[in-house]
């Protein structure tokens, strides 16, 4: 399946809406999409779901592969909140809503974890993971990164990034690179270590070969 195609759609559907402004990028999307693809997490949690481009993204691709899965999210933008159930319409009921993350419940173990805004409650993940889990973390956020990667002391980090810029149309700026993501496999398997290997070089190749061809496109 070409994720990328999927994601456009998506990006685009959600670059039409009112506080667009919110979305994911398209690389994001991309992104997240694929890791589900990959790891076909049980419970996702997105920790600032905005408008709801992450998680109509999701649940719509999930139901194309056929995955069976719980998504879990945190917003307490009021102007969010009263977009969600316009823009996810029927999608809507397949989240469990919560404001902030300490309040999400204690007995579930996320496998798959997108950070895409601030919570003041991060640390309140650090015993809400699974022993495999997966984090996602939308654009540079650095601090963060730091912060969840000292609760989980085996780790392995990995930036992730585009290597084309974002489409005509939408909220962001078309001279400028789609993005990127930063990744972290909090206890990493074999299969886990070698895709964290992959994902190094093809960062380095981003960097070295793709975005400077495609410097003045």
């Amino acid at each position: 399946m070409n994720n990328k195609i999927t994601a456009y759609k998506f990006y685009k559907h959600f670059s039409n809406t009112e506080g667009n402004q919110h979305i994911a990028g398209l690389f994001a999307i991309e992104t997240i999409l694929n890791l589900v693809e990959r790891y076909s997490p049980q419970n996702i949690l997105e920790l600032g779901l905005g408008i709801g481009s992450v998680s109509y993204s999701v649940i719509e691709f999930s139901k194309k592969i056929n995955l069976k899965m719980n998504y879990y999210g945190t917003e307490k933008n009021i102007f969010c909140l009263e977009e969600l159930p316009k823009n996810l319409e029927n999608k809507f009921n397949h989240i469990r809503l919560f404001s902030e993350a300490k309040d999400l419940p204690r007995d579930i173990k996320f496998d798959f974890i997108i950070i895409d805004g601030s919570d003041d409650s991060l640390k309140s993940i650090k015993n809400s993971v699974s022993e495999r889990a997966i984090i996602y973390i939308e654009g540079y956020r650095i601090s963060q990164v730091n912060l969840v990667k000292s609760f989980f002391p085996r780790n392995k980090y990995v930036s992730v990034i585009s290597g084309y810029k974002n489409p005509n149309f939408g909220p962001f700026d078309k001279k400028k690179w789609s993005g990127g993501g930063q990744l972290i496999f909090v206890n990493p398997t074999f299969y886990q270590r070698a895709h964290y290997l992959y994902l190094k070089v093809l960062t380095s190749f981003k960097y070295k070969v793709l975005r400077k061809l495609n410097k003045f496109s």
